[in-house]
This record gives C-alpha cells, structure tokens and sequence, in this order.
C-alpha cells in the first residue's frame, strides 16, 4: 500500500467497538504475511483486540476494487438480513484512498 496507508486502515479498524470509534489510537504492530500470490497481507496485532488480517486488494488483478468492496456488502447484507446463519465481520467504512 502507498505510504503506509495500511497502518491508518489498521488503526481505523481497530478502533471500532461495536460499529463505534472508540477515541484514542491503539498501539499495533503490522507484520508482513508471507507467501500470498494475489494480494499483499498483514497481520495486525494490537492491545484492544485479537489479531487480525488486513489485506491491500491487487488493483493489477482486481481493476475496480470498489465493485470487490460492494461484492462483499451485498453479500453480508443478505447474509445479515436473510438469517441464512452465515456469519461474515461488518463491513467498516474506510474514506481515505
């Protein structure tokens, strides 16, 4: 990712509790994740909340990241509203490019 923008993501999604911003920024740590062939990762590990994935989509292989982010929306919308008993994270809303 440009300039780091995966520490600014990774403290985005890490500051949320429960689809609020807590105030303040946690501490986190972002390790490289070897290995992938499609999209850069990191694992993101932190005070406020179990590690996690964060993942910067290949725009050479996906060309409209936007369509791959609504993709995802659509598909935990209906899995949130149709009760199939699918169980997907809520999607964050992330402004900066």
């Amino acid at each position: 990712m440009k300039d780091n923008n995966y520490q600014e993501a990774a403290n985005a999604f890490a500051s949320y509790n429960n689809d609020l911003v807590v105030s303040g920024v946690p501490e986190l740590t972002a390790m490289p994740v070897q290995g992938g062939l499609i999209n850069s990762s990191w694992k993101i590990a932190g005070n406020t909340k179990i590690p996690f994935l964060l993942q910067q989509i290949n725009t050479s292989v996906f060309q409209n990241p936007r369509h791959v982010q609504q993709n995802y929306i659509d598909i935990w919308q209906f899995a949130e509203f149709e009760f199939t008993g699918l169980h997907l994270p809520t999607p964050l809303f992330y402004e900066k490019s």
